[in-house]
């Protein structure tokens, strides 16, 4: 994929480095120029509620608020506090999340169990958010990868980017550095 003619990687391009350094580590050469897109397609919530306090509290500290303060975009609504300490995996499951604070709900935007999981999840602008994660592609003969999946709430789009596909081996140091990451971003001792 060429960079320069993807507007909207292009503007994500900011927020990813430390995520495309953690890919490169594992997959040598790997750039975000790797990365191959799919087609946009619209998206609907797996589904929502009325936002809870508990939910707020999650979203406040594991997420990102956007730019004009109406929303918070999470990578995994199971992240929770256990004791008052965060709590990253907590359950087998992962879900990210979008909590409308004007609407008072939480949207549920898909589930992953245990073949891929969520990491981050930051703006791009008020009406664009990216989601990164992994997941398992391909049982027999093994495959799995990175995704980027980039929400346009204004148009009702989500457009994915895939990293290529790796072996379980790679793809499972992969996922150890990103957990690491995020024990050290959320200060959770290993």
């Amino acid at each position: 994929m060429d960079l320069s003619t993807d507007s909207l990687l292009m503007a994500m391009r900011p927020r990813l480095q430390a995520w495309a350094q953690r890919w490169a580590a594992v997959l040598p050469g790997f750039t975000l120029d790797s990365l191959y897109r799919s087609r946009s397609e619209p998206f609907r919530p797996a589904y929502s509620r009325k936002l809870t306090s508990e939910d707020l509290r999650r979203a406040r500290f594991f997420g990102e608020t956007s730019a004009d303060s109406t929303r918070i975009v999470e990578a995994d609504s199971y992240r929770l506090f256990v004791d008052g300490a965060p709590e990253l995996w907590g359950e087998p499951d992962s879900a990210p999340a979008l909590a409308d604070l004007r609407a008072d709900s939480l949207w549920i935007l898909a589930t992953v169990g245990t073949t891929g999981g969520f990491e981050d999840a930051f703006w791009i602008d008020s009406n664009r958010f990216v989601i990164t994660g992994y997941g398992e592609r391909q049982f027999e003969p093994w495959q799995g990868g990175g995704e980027l999946w980039a929400y346009d709430l204004a148009r009702g789009t989500l457009t994915r980017y895939s990293t290529p596909d790796v072996d379980k081996a790679t793809y499972d140091r992969y996922v150890a550095a990103a957990k690491a990451a995020l024990r050290a971003r959320f200060s959770v001792p290993a």
